[in-house]
């Protein structure tokens, strides 16, 4: 199979390590899938800003005011689910809790059934589901990301990016991007946490995308 280096084409056997080869601008594909939009809203925010590692709920934190509300009114769309929200001085948390409590968490339910259940920042991934998502609805989940863990300079020529701890999301949301005709590329960094610094990566948005 030929791969497209900068000035020739190339068979698999004959590509060495560093090499740099020609990928995809951008995914064309179609998809009929469908899921509620307040479930993929609320997993956009918590793949941004949530805690999935409490045995019994799920923890939301932030300092906007909007963003809260927002999350709030589309947590309380899933069935038996009530917010319990606990001002902080840096962010206030949101709790998933069950109204009835002989009831199950479905939130919780779903969370498990994702396989993101007790998945720290590092691990945390997109689900399958997110990839047969239709354009519409990528943007909506992506969008609610961006809100949590997304950064957009307002002056002319800033930087767009989005920062996560998760080598493997960071990896994923790069390929999301292309389906959505958007160029991006991933930097290592080192942010600083609390007295020590940890490792992250930023999905930067290229200024060459359309």
């Amino acid at each position: 199979h030929p791969f497209l280096k900068f000035n020739e084409w190339t068979n698999l056997e004959n590509l060495k390590i560093r090499d740099r080869i020609a990928t995809t601008r951008k995914i064309t594909y179609e998809s009929k899938y469908k899921i509620e939009n307040f479930k993929l809203a609320t997993l956009g925010y918590l793949l941004a800003e949530g805690n999935l590692c409490h045995p019994h709920g799920i923890y939301f934190y932030s300092s906007q005011k909007d963003e809260l509300q927002d999350y709030i009114k589309n947590l309380e769309k899933f069935k038996n689910i009530k917010a319990i929200v606990n001002p902080r001085q840096n962010a206030t948390s949101v709790y998933s809790t069950q109204k009835n409590r002989k009831k199950k968490n479905p939130l919780m339910k779903w969370v498990q059934e994702l396989g993101l259940h007790n998945k720290k920042a590092t691990e945390k991934f997109f689900p399958d589901l997110i990839f047969k998502l239709n354009k519409n609805q990528l943007s909506l989940l992506l969008g609610k990301m961006w809100q949590g863990d997304g950064c957009v300079h307002p002056d002319k020529n800033g930087q767009i990016f989005y920062a996560t701890s998760s080598e493997k999301l960071a990896k994923q949301l790069q390929h999301l991007l292309l389906r959505l005709e958007i160029i991006s590329t991933i930097h290592k960094k080192q942010f600083k946490y609390r007295d020590s610094y940890r490792i992250g990566y930023t999905i930067n948005i290229s200024r060459f995308t359309n």
